[in-house]
């Protein structure tokens, strides 16, 4: 009995260190022990890590001082490791920029029109797409059943991320719309 939980427990020590990390002790061995990894891992995976790999990279790269610090980041991390690292950062990273969106100003319809405009010109092509296609959504869902100041309570003091966040709440309704057409024109 006691033969069979040695080998139980190195066995699970020799599998546990058998995951590849990183060798972040130098620069060399940083992108060699990198390619190393990349290369053991299968194509969805290997795609994954390097996405990852970079994206932490970018992150830290203003967030260090010295070089030192950035190999510090990645040293003896596995694949998962820096894939989860990179999910972390892209969650903090976007909880920022929700922070900082302007909020919507729909007290009145013509406050919601120009609040859109002055939203619209902060958020990127693909952001203002999603964001027009989440508000021609809910106003085509709520729009007949509701008052105006009911439906514009629905957008009233929410960032544009919110509404989009709310219009993939409404239950098998997908928008669709021509992007560069506003809900009310």
């Amino acid at each position: 009995m006691k033969n069979q939980i040695y080998f139980i427990v190195v066995g699970l020590l020799i599998l546990s260190s058998c995951s590849k990390k990183l060798d972040a002790s130098n620069e060399e061995t940083l992108w060699s022990s990198a390619r190393v990894i990349a290369e053991s891992l299968s194509g969805k995976e290997k795609q994954e890590f390097i996405e990852a790999f970079e994206n932490v990279g970018y992150h830290y790269l203003y967030e260090v001082e010295t070089e030192e610090e950035m190999r510090r980041v990645f040293h003896k991390k596995t694949a998962k490791q820096i894939i989860k690292l990179a999910k972390e950062i892209e969650a903090e990273e976007l909880e920022e920029k929700l922070a900082s969106q302007p909020k919507i100003d729909a007290s009145t319809i013509n406050a919601f029109m120009k609040s859109q405009d002055l939203v619209e010109s902060t958020l990127s092509w693909e952001e203002n797409r999603e964001f027009l296609e989440a508000v021609e959504l809910v106003a085509n869902t709520y729009g007949a059943s509701e008052s105006e100041k009911k439906l514009l309570n629905r957008f009233h003091n929410k960032t544009p991320a919110e509404i989009i966040s709310d219009s993939k709440k409404i239950p098998g309704k997908k928008a669709q719309t021509d992007p560069k057409k506003k809900p009310w024109d």
